[in-house]
């Protein structure tokens, strides 16, 4: 695939350079190998795929590929030490499906990848201690489905990434610990779906993300301190589905998310205490289906919702008190199936909004925190709610001379 050119013009030694793309498979693995020996410098590509190689020793002089480097399904490699001389690679790394891989090593002199690092689905990896040079990441950073994968312990030098960082589907990883030097993420930084997660801790000095922020799915995860310098999400906050989560505590410096809020699911999640510097929100705020939510004094500092405002099916949130900064919410004010809501008197100083909908919450006895409401673009609904005088409601709706269009009204309690 490529040509060697390991002379300089003047005929003096210079660097072994191997011109264009290589492959190594199972076809003629010895070949293919052969290509390569002594190569120092690959301008393109270099992949390694489904071959029977037990190890990368006939790659020892390698030090920079200027393409991707590919290293996928190759069942009886136990170790990459060939490329311990490796110091960049210009475009991705991809280390997938090798099932008998137990380390990565060999990788210990490679400082960057230009693109993305793929570590994905090698079965026995059990920690990433050979990329402790490693200080940057132009692309995405994976690290998926590598179910005995303990720690990160090997990034400690990784300072930034430029795309998205996803660490999902490692089964056995405990914390992210050895991320203590990343400031920087450009695009989203994604943790679910790890089983044996309890902390964050490791990213305590990420001050930025450019993209969303999810922590969902993590079924042993009770504490999200390891965020507390995190100022800003440029995309969407999503906080769903961490059954033992009891705390936000390292969102407390988060001033803005750009997209949306999402916090639901979360059962043992008391409050929102923790979110008490959120001041604006691009999109939506839904604050749903977490059991154990009895107050959200923590959103104090909303001021603004873009979208809608969903709180619903928090069954023992019995104020909305928090948010009393609250002061527009443009696309809608949804407050449904909170079985234990008796008042809305925190929305005491919203003016606006794209519409109402109050539903179904069976404790409900007044509407006072709407007086201010002077503005409802869209429909007025407020049904279902038992313990809610029809007269409170019909009262209401008259009283808003700039409301859209009257919908169900029905459901609350004729008797007074």
């Amino acid at each position: 695939d490529g040509d060697d050119d390991d002379s300089s013009d003047d005929g003096t030694a210079d660097v072994a350079t191997c011109t264009g793309d290589y492959r190594i498979d199972d076809i003629d693995t010895t070949a293919d190998m052969a290509a390569v020996a002594g190569c120092e410098v690959i301008t393109g590509d270099l992949s390694i795929e489904s071959t029977w190689l037990t190890d990368l020793d006939g790659l020892s002089s390698l030090v920079s590929v200027g393409g991707e480097l590919l290293v996928e399904d190759n069942s009886v490699l136990a170790q990459v030490a060939g490329l311990s001389l490796l110091t960049t690679v210009g475009d991705s790394l991809r280390l997938e499906d090798n099932n008998a891989l137990t380390d990565v090593d060999g990788l210990s002199a490679l400082h960057s990848v230009g693109g993305d690092l793929f570590l994905w689905d090698n079965d026995i990896v059990t920690q990433v201690s050979g990329l402790s040079s490693l200080s940057s990441v132009g692309g995405y950073l994976e690290i998926y489905g590598n179910n005995s994968l303990t720690n990160l312990q090997g990034l400690s030098s990784l300072a930034s990434v430029g795309g998205d960082l996803n660490v999902y589907d490692n089964y056995s990883l405990s914390n992210l610990d050895g991320m203590a030097s990343l400031t920087w993420v450009g695009g989203a930084l994604y943790v679910y779906d790890n089983d044996a997660l309890i902390s964050v801790d490791g990213m305590a000095n990420l001050t930025s993300v450019g993209g969303s922020l999810w922590v969902n799915d993590n079924e042993a995860l009770t504490q999200v301190d390891g965020l507390t310098s995190l100022g800003s999400v440029g995309g969407d906050l999503e906080i769903d589905q961490n059954p033992v989560l009891v705390d936000l505590a390292g969102l407390s410096s988060l001033s803005s998310v750009a997209g949306h809020v999402l916090i639901r699911n979360n059962n043992l999640l008391p409050n929102l205490d923790d979110l008490s510097s959120l001041s604006s929100v691009g999109e939506f705020v839904s604050i749903a289906s977490n059991d154990a939510l009895a107050q959200v004094d923590g959103l104090s500092s909303l001021t603004s919702v873009a979208g809608y405002l969903d709180i619903g099916l928090n069954q023992v949130l019995s104020s909305v008190d928090g948010l009393s900064s609250l002061t527009s919410v443009g696309a809608g004010l949804h407050i449904h199936s909170n079985a234990a809501l008796t008042d809305v008197d925190g929305l005491s100083s919203l003016t606006s909004t794209g519409g109402v909908e109050i539903a179904s919450n069976g404790a409900l006895v007044n509407l006072a925190g709407l007086a201010n409401l002077t503005f409802v673009g869209g429909d007025v609904s407020i049904f279902g709610n038992l313990s809610l005088c029809q007269s409170l409601v019909d009262a209401f709706i008259a009283a808003c001379s700039a409301c859209g269009a009257v919908g169900d009204s029905t459901g609350n309690d004729d008797g007074c």
